[in-house]
């Protein structure tokens, strides 16, 4: 049984669209922001329908596009359900993890998927029944919503140990914000006798297709999601890198702070920061600024070899007499951080408000207690086709 109608999105290059033009989402193969780089306006017939699964084909990057959208990229893949009454965005969610799990190990940049490629690929599915091989959409959707009141009492705990509750910025972070940009600034080397991280490899590099996952400690890859780890694995704590050091990618630029000791694969550099211990929010301010200077470097190529990486030059705010502003760069992202919780707060607020998530969480946690039956592997593509232009518009407004 087919799960999805395949096709390759329009081609619409960034050099054709001006930013900020209109507010149609442009998407590309990126990891962040959902694939959404702006919003622009550009000939309707260009146009992808939205409420769809959307898989970078460049990078497999897998997302759920509730609007319609431009995209960049005609190898990019777009996967519509064929079953019309299960669309919507808890079902499309769920199916954007089984793709993932389905097709992640088997797509990479040097090995990209494609129309033709995906035709003979295969998911695992809940079943309605043992008995029916029938998708069990009903299941998906409490399942997510399960899953999002799972993640607001995490939120609820998050804002409570962070001291959240009140988000009005006191003065020195109003102060923060406000000079921030009038601060002065000096370069640092990132590595190097005289850098701020002693750059270094892992004790030891552990091949992806040989590990054994269900341990204890993070395995931190060269991926863009989920701070680099592909999950836990099994093996001898004596080849653990450092926590509170960032793990840095070659190739591919991919830098996350690791608050914990953690295993890692094939080209991971390990930087530990010499001026002081790392925190959470010193990092954080540290990746921002480390992230704009690798935005000049190419992927793929030898850019990021350890030499060169030691000798890239980054901005920080200094006080008066020359050394890092540290207590200014933890305020300024304290601020930041409890300008952006407003909105978490509304969205956590808004799914607490809607019954329809709140019944079908309830309803999901009893269905993961209870007996599925066996999944079953569904194929994924189907016939090669446009979606209908009745369906182009099913999502302006987002899923129902």
């Amino acid at each position: 049984m087919e799960v999805f109608d395949v096709a390759n999105t329009h081609c619409v290059l960034g050099s054709w669209v001006e930013g900020r033009s209109g507010n149609i989402p442009y998407v590309t193969a990126s990891a962040d922001n959902n694939s959404i780089v702006g919003y622009v306006d550009f000939d309707p017939a260009q146009r992808e329908a939205g409420n769809v699964i959307m898989i970078g084909g460049k990078t497999f990057v897998v997302t759920y596009q509730s609007r319609d959208f431009f995209s960049n990229d005609s190898h990019n893949l777009t996967l519509r359900l064929k079953d019309r009454d299960s669309r919507n965005e808890s079902v499309y969610l769920y199916l954007v993890a089984a793709v993932k799990q389905g097709l992640g190990n088997k797509y990479s940049w040097g090995n990209s998927i494609s129309f033709a490629k995906i035709q003979s690929d295969e998911i695992v599915l809940p079943v309605v029944s043992p008995d029916a091989a029938t998708p069990d959409f009903a299941f998906m959707e409490r399942f997510i919503s399960a899953i999002e009141q799972e993640l607001i009492r995490t939120i609820d705990e998050y804002i409570k140990a962070e001291g959240f509750e009140n988000t009005k910025l006191t003065k020195e972070e109003e102060n923060a914000l406000t000079k921030f940009k009038f601060t002065k600034t000096a370069m640092f080397k990132i590595g190097g006798d005289d850098g701020l991280f002693d750059v270094k490899s892992p004790p030891r590099r552990f091949n992806a297709n040989a590990v054994k996952f269900g341990g204890d400690h993070p395995y931190v890859v060269r991926k863009s999601e989920n701070n680099g780890q592909r999950g836990c694995i099994i093996a001898d704590a004596a080849h653990l890198s450092e926590g509170k050091t960032i793990s840095f990618g070659q190739d591919t630029a991919t830098i996350f702070y690791q608050e914990k000791p953690y295993f890692t694969g094939d080209k991971i550099k390990v930087m530990k920061f010499r001026p002081c211990g790392l925190d959470e929010r010193i990092a954080v301010f540290l990746l921002t600024v480390m992230r704009k200077s690798f935005s000049n470097f190419k992927w793929g190529t030898s850019s990021f070899d350890e030499k060169i990486l030691k000798d890239v030059i980054v901005s920080l705010p200094v006080t008066p007499s020359g050394k890092i502003d540290f207590a200014l760069m933890e305020t300024f992202i304290r601020a930041v951080m409890k300008k952006s919780i407003v909105d978490v707060i509304a969205w956590k607020n808004r799914e607490i408000a809607t019954p329809r998530r709140i019944a079908n969480a309830a309803d999901g946690r009893a269905t993961k207690r209870g007996n599925l039956g066996a999944p079953v592997v569904f194929a994924t593509g189907g016939a090669a086709r446009r979606a209908e232009a009745a369906e182009k518009t099913e999502a302006d407004t987002g899923p129902a």
